[in-house]
């Protein structure tokens, strides 16, 4: 399944705590998973997991941040999105119109986002329409958990558990 992960869970899937965003983002890296990002999400995501309430979330310094965020779009097919201006699309707040052109341009099967912007009916048409779901981080990590798992791509998976120390806060990442 493509699958499109919006900075908001992403941010979520960085704290040291298993949760449904991590299961998720641990999901999307499984074959055959393919987790679909665009500059624009990384850049967002870069930008949120800075916020003094999400730092407090998931405990990473700077240097842990960009590792995270090396991790993750390591594990990414980057998408490409088009130069020329977009068509609106998430008319309460536009600046959320490039995830759902990252979730076009890659061909996603699936959008998942806790924005509520996403959730109006008219984005969900637009989406549907052209064979995409949005979902809730709990409905799509049981979609992806319905398909067949296979090996995870992120080097942290491995430390998603515990790490050599038994501590799960590191993930792997020193």
């Amino acid at each position: 399944m493509r699958i499109v992960l919006d900075s908001n869970v992403l941010a979520r899937a960085a704290s040291p705590v298993s949760g449904p965003a991590r299961e998720l983002l641990l999901h999307c890296t499984e074959e055959p998973h393919l987790l679909l990002l665009s500059a624009f999400i990384l850049s967002e995501l870069r930008r949120v997991l800075r916020y003094e309430r999400v730092r407090r979330m998931h405990g990473l310094d700077d240097a842990g941040i960009e590792r995270y965020l090396t991790d993750v779009e390591s594990a990414a097919l980057i998408v490409t999105l088009p130069d020329e201006p977009h068509e609106a699309i998430v008319a309460p707040d536009p600046k959320d119109d490039p995830i759902v052109h990252t979730a076009v341009a890659g061909m996603a099967e699936s959008l998942c986002t806790r924005d509520r912007h996403l959730y109006r009916a008219e984005v969900i048409a637009y989406c549907r329409a052209r064979g995409i779901k949005c979902s809730m981080t709990l409905r799509c990590s049981r979609d992806c958990a319905r398909v067949s798992r296979g090996t995870p791509k992120l080097d942290f998976c491995r430390f998603a558990t515990s790490n050599k120390l038994g501590n799960p806060r590191n993930l792997g990442m020193r």
